[in-house]
C-alpha cells in the first residue's frame, strides 16, 4: 500500500502538522506529553542509507550471486526466489534483519559494517530543528532504532541541556523519567557495542530493561513516529500491547508518513487501531522544520558559530544545493540566514585578529574578502589551499600593509604544515616590515628545534620589544627544562636565569592570566633548600598572586598544591570548604569552569570521595561544546587519582579538543596502552604529529612505542630526537633508555659511561645514573652501592627513590616508595611494569598486592607499559 491508497481507504484516520503542533502545545507546565519515536528514515538526509536502500542492495546482491546467469532484477523475482529456495531463515514480512543476517553472520560483523555505515556523517538540518524544539521544552524522550550517533551529536553542538543517553540494556534502568534532561534511548543500541541488535533472532524481543522503560515512559503519553517502518516486530508489540491499556498512549499515537512512500503491512495494521493516526510529510528535515516554526518561531544555532565542528556543520547545510533547492520554504530562508551569519562570524574572527595588530582600517571589502578566506582555509586544517591562496594573492602585488597580512598568514599556513623553512623565510620577511615587532621572532622560536637557538631567538626578540612579557616567559620555561638535564653547578646558574626572566615577566604584566606564576612556584618548589626557607618563598608568591584575586584558577592551583604539601589535614578541609562555599557565587555561566577548579584542588588535596563527585557531577551536566576544557580535567583526574583507565580513554578520546591538548593526549595514550588499545594509543599519536612540532610528536613516539612493547620503533624515535636538537643534554638519557629497552645494553652502557665521565657523574644527572647502573647489572655485572647510596640522598621523586633502592636490593623500602608514587598518580602504575630497575620486585608478595588491583582495573597484563618520561622515567 502507498500513501494515496492510505488516503483512499482512511481519510478520518489523516493528520496535519498542524494539528501535532496544537497537540504538543496542550503540555501542562512546560512538561512535554508525547515522546519520539525515530527510525532509519531519518538519517536518509544525512547520507546514511534508509532501511529499504540496504533491503534493496542486499537482496539484488543475492539475487545476482544465486540467480541464472543474465536474470535480470526485479524485486517480485528477488523475492520469489528467496522464498523458494531460501525459506528456513528468509523472511519477507522482516526482510531487513533476515537479510542482514544472511550477510553478516556474527554481531561483531554486523557492528563494523554499522560502523563503517555512520562513520564521519554529519546530523542533517533536521536534527537542529528537533534539537530545539527538545530545548524549548516541546519533547523530552526520544526513542530510535537508530544505530547511529546523529541525534546525541547534534545535543552537543546545538544545546547547552547535554542528554542522557543509553545504548545498552543494562544501563536503561539509570534514566530517570522525571529527570528535566533529554533522554535518548536506543531500543537496538548501538554501533559502539558488539552485542548491536540487527539479525532477526535479535530484533525478535526486546530486552527486558529496555521493554520496561518503554512502556513505563509511554504511561500518560502519546507517541510521534518519523522515518520508522515498523519492521521490527519487538517494537511493534509493545505499542500494539499499550494501545490495550487505558492508561497508556493516551494522548494517542501519530504516524508520519512521506508522501508517495509505500507503506509496510505492519504499519498498516496498526493504522487500523483506535487512538492511531498518519500525517504525511515530505520528508524528516521538512516536518520538524515546519512543527519548528510553529511551535518556537524561529532556528537559533548563530551562538555555536564559533565552534570550529558546529560551524563545519552549518557550512555543510549551507553549501548543500539540495537544501538551497528544497521545496521547503523554511529550509531555505534559515539555511540563507545561517550562511549571512557564518560570513559575519567569519569576518569578525579576522578582525578581532587584525584589531590587536591595528590593521582592521587598512583593508577594502575585497582584501578582507581574500585575508577571510584563507584564514577560513586555515580554520579547516587545508594548509596547501591556504599556502596557495596566499601566493596567488602575493603574485597581485599588493600595497605593503596587505602584503604583511598575507605574509603572516603565509607563514602561520606553513608552520602548520611543517614546511619549516619556508616558515621561517616568511618570517624573516615579517621582520624587515615592522623591525620592533617580536611576534615574528618568536614564531621562528617556536620551530626552531635546538634549545640554545631556541634562547638566542628569543633574546634577539626581547632586544627589539623589551616589554613583551611572553618572550620573557617563553625564555623561562626553556631555561627551567635545560635546567634539569644539567649537572649542579650549570643547573643553579641556568635557575637563576629563568627566575629573573620569569620575575621580568610578573612585572611587566602581573596578572593571573600570565604563565609566569605557576612556573616560578614550580620553580621555586623545585629548588633545593631548607624547608621552612622554602614554605616562606612559596607563601610569599601566592600572596602577591592573590592580588589578583583568590580564586583566580591559578592562584587555587597554586594553594592547593602548598596546602597539599605543607599543611595539616584540618587546614587542608578548611581550605576546601572554602572553596566550596565560594562556588554558591560564582555565576551560572561560570560553573562548570569552577568545578573544574574544585576538581583539580581536590586531586593536589587528596580529597578522593569529594573530588569523584565532582567529576560525576560535572560529567553530568557538562556541554561537550562549550566545557570542553573541563571535560579533559575530569579524565585525566580519573586516570590519575583513581586508575579509571578505561573510563578515562573514553571521556578523553571524545572530548573535543583533546587534539589540542598535549599533555592531556599522552596521558590518553597511556590509558590506551594499559588497557591494550593499540590502535586507538596509535591514532593518538597520529592527532599528536599533525597537531604538534617534530619534537613533540618524536618524545611522544618514543614514549607510546615503548609502552607498546615495540622498542625499536622507540629508538628510532629517540635517535632522530638527537639528530635535530642537537641536545646531548636532553635526549642522551632518553635514548639510551630506549636502547636498554631494545635489549642494546652495551651500546646504551657506552653512550651513558661517555656522557656521565664528561660530568664527573654529578648527582643531579640521576636517572643516567640508574640506567647506567642497569646496564652494568644486566651482564651478570655488579651495581655501585656507594655511588647509589649517595645518590639516594638527593633523590627528588618517590619513583626515582624507589628505583634506587630496588638496584640496592632494598626491596621493601623500593616497594613502599612505589606505593606512595602510585597513589599520587596511578599513571606511574605502567612506568613500574616497564622500567628494568624494578625487575627484582616483581616476584616480591607485596609487589604484587599493590600493582594486581590496578591491573585488574585497566584489564591489562604487566608487559603492557607507561608513557613515561624517558629521561627522568616518572
Amino acid at each position: 500500500m502507498d500513501t494515496t491508497q492510505l488516503v483512499a481507504d482512511n481519510p478520518h484516520k489523516q493528520r496535519t502538522v498542524d494539528d501535532i503542533a496544537r497537540f504538543l502545545k496542550t503540555r501542562v507546565e512546560k512538561n512535554p506529553n508525547y515522546c519520539l519515536l525515530l527510525g532509519a528514515g531519518c538519517s536518509v538526509t544525512s547520507g546514511i542509507p534508509s532501511g529499504g536502500e540496504l533491503i534493496d542492495q542486499w537482496r539484488r546482491e543475492i539475487f545476482y550471486e544465486y540467480s541464472d546467469q543474465g536474470s535480470e532484477y526485479s524485486t517480485e523475482e528477488a523475492k520469489k526466489l528467496l522464498k523458494e529456495r531460501f525459506s528456513q531463515w528468509y523472511s519477507e514480512t522482516n526482510e531487513y534483519s533476515s537479510l542482514f543476517e544472511k550477510k553478516y553472520d556474527l554481531p561483531s560483523q554486523r557492528r563494523k559494517f554499522i560502523e563503517e555505515l555512520v562513520s564521519e556523517k554529519i546530523p542533517s538540518i533536521g536534527y537542529a530543528y528537533l534539537v530545539n524544539l527538545v530545548k524549548n521544552n516541546y519533547l523530552n524522550s526520544i526513542f530510535t532504532t537508530n544505530f547511529d550517533d546523529l541525534l546525541n551529536e547534534a545535543f552537543y553542538h546545538y544545546s547547552d541541556r547535554r542528554p542522557m543517553l543509553c545504548a545498552h540494556d543494562s544501563s536503561v534502568n539509570s534514566i530517570n523519567l522525571y529527570s528535566s534532561r533529554p533522554k535518548i534511548i536506543k531500543l537496538h543500541g548501538d554501533y559502539l557495542f558488539d552485542d548491536i541488535k540487527g539479525s532477526l533472532r535479535e530484533t525478535e524481543s526486546l530486552e527486558q530493561n529496555t521493554k520496561n522503560k518503554l512502556v513505563e515512559t509511554l504511561k500518560g503519553q502519546g507517541l510521534i513516529a518519523v522515518g520508522y517502518a515498523g519492521y521490527d516486530r519487538s517494537v511493534m508489540d509493545v505499542i500494539s500491547y499499550l494501545l490495550r491499556l487505558d492508561d497508556h498512549l493516551t494522548n494517542g499515537v501519530y504516524w508520519c508518513v512521506r508522501r508517495g512512500e509505500t507503506i509496510s503491512e505492519e504499519v498498516r495494521k496498526l493504522l487500523w487501531r483506535d487512538k492511531v493516526y498518519y500525517v504525511l510529510i515530505d520528508g524528516f528535515d521538512e516536518f520538524f522544520a515546519e512543527l519548528n516554526l510553529k511551535l518556537t518561531k524561529c532556528l537559533s544555532l548563530e551562538q555555536d558559530l564559533t565552534n570550529n565542528k558546529t560551524s563545519k556543520i552549518i557550512e555543510s547545510y549551507t553549501s548543500n544545493k539540495f537544501l538551497l533547492q528544497s521545496n521547503s520554504e523554511i529550509i531555505r530562508s534559515d539555511v540563507e540566514r545561517l550562511s549571512k551569519q557564518k560570513a559575519k562570524s567569519n569576518i569578525s574572527r579576522l578582525i578581532q585578529e587584525l584589531t590587536e595588530k591595528d590593521q582592521v582600517s587598512e583593508f577594502d571589502d575585497a582584501e578582507m574578502a581574500a585575508l577571510m578566506t584563507i584564514e577560513a582555509l586555515i580554520m579547516d586544517k587545508n594548509y596547501t589551499g591556504a599556502i596557495s591562496q596566499c601566493q596567488d594573492e602575493l603574485n597581485k602585488a599588493p600595497k605593503r600593509e596587505l602584503r604583511r597580512s598575507l605574509t603572516a598568514q603565509l607563514g602561520k599556513a606553513y608552520i602548520l604544515a611543517d614546511m619549516t623553512d619556508k616558515a621561517i623565510e616568511c618570517n624573516e620577511q615579517l621582520k624587515t616590515y615592522e623591525p620592533n615587532d617580536p611576534r615574528p621572532y618568536l614564531a621562528i622560536a617556536s620551530i626552531e628545534n635546538n634549545s640554545d637557538k631556541k634562547i638566542k631567538i628569543i633574546d634577539e626578540a626581547i632586544e627589539v620589544s623589551p616589554y613583551e612579557y611572553i618572550a620573557y616567559d617563553k625564555k623561562a620555561s626553556l631555561l627551567i627544562e635545560r635546567a634539569r638535564h644539567l649537572p649542579s653547578s650549570q643547573k643553579v646558574i641556568t635557575q637563576a636565569l629563568a627566575r629573573e626572566a620569569l620575575t621580568t615577566s610578573i612585572n611587566l604584566n602581573p596578572s593571573h592570566i600570565n604563565h609566569s606564576w605557576g612556573r616560578l612556584y614550580d620553580l621555586e618548589y623545585a629548588t633545593e633548600r631548607p624547608n621552612s626557607e622554602q614554605k616562606q618563598i612559596l607563601l610569599d608568591i601566592i600572596t602577591a598572586l592573590d592580588k589578583q584575586g583568590p580564586f583566580n584558577s591559578r592562584s587555587i592551583s597554586l594553594k592547593a598544591h602548598f596546602y597539599g604539601n605543607f599543611s595539616d589535614k584540618e587546614q587542608q578541609a578548611a581550605f576546601f570548604e572554602a572553596l566550596q562555599n565560594h562556588q554558591t557565587k560564582v555565576k551560572q555561566k561560570d560553573l562548570i569552569n569552577f568545578k573544574e577548579k574544585l576538581i583539580k584542588a581536590a586531586y593536589k588535596l587528596d580529597l578522593s570521595n569529594e573530588s569523584k563527585e565532582l567529576i560525576d557531577d560535572l560529567l553530568s551536566t557538562a556541554d561537550e561544546n562549550k566545557d570542553s576544557e573541563a571535560i579533559i580535567t575530569a579524565g585525566v583526574t580519573l586516570a590519575q587519582q583513581f586508575g579509571e583507565f578505561s573510563r578515562a580513554a573514553k571521556i578523553l578520546s571524545g572530548a573535543r579538543n583533546i587534539a589540542d591538548d598535549y599533555e592531556a593526549s599522552r596521558v590518553l595514550m597511556t590509558c590506551q596502552a594499559l588497557t591494550k588499545d593499540k590502535l586507538g594509543a596509535l591514532a593518538t599519536l597520529e592527532t599528536i604529529k599533525q597537531n604538534f612540532n617534530l619534537v613533540a610528536y618524536l618524545t611522544a613516539s618514543a614514549d607510546i612505542h615503548d609502552d607498546l612493547s615495540m622498542p625499536g620503533k622507540a629508538v628510532e624515535a629517540t635517535k632522530k630526537l638527537l639528530e635535530i636538537t642537537k641536545d646531548k643534554d636532553r635526549y642522551t638519557s632518553v635514548h639510551a633508555y630506549a636502547l636498554i629497552k631494545n635489549s642494546e645494553f652495551e651500546v646504551a652502557k657506552k653512550i651513558l659511561s661517555e656522557y656521565l665521565n664528561e660530568n664527573k657523574f654529578d648527582r643531579s644527572l640521576s636517572s643516567e645514573i640508574v640506567n647506567f647502573e642497569i646496564c652494568r647489572r644486566s651482564n651478570g655485572g655488579k651495581c655501585d652501592k656507594v655511588r647509589l647510596a649517595e645518590l639516594l640522598k638527593h633523590a627528588s621523586s618517590d619513583l626515582e627513590k624507589a628505583a634506587i633502592n630496588s638496584l640496592l636490593d632494598e626491596n621493601q623500602k623500593a616497594i613502599a616508595q612505589l606505593k606512595t608514587a602510585i597513589e599520587k598518580d596511578k599513571t606511574d602504575l605502567a612506568s613500574v611494569l616497564k622500567w628494568p630497575a624494578f625487575d627484582n620486585l616483581r616476584p616480591e608478595k607485596d609487589f604484587i598486592q599493590l600493582i594486581d588491583p590496578l591491573l585488574k582495573k585497566c584489564n591489562t597484563e604487566p608487559e603492557v607499559g607507561k608513557i613515561s618520561n624517558l629521561r627522568a622515567v616518572g
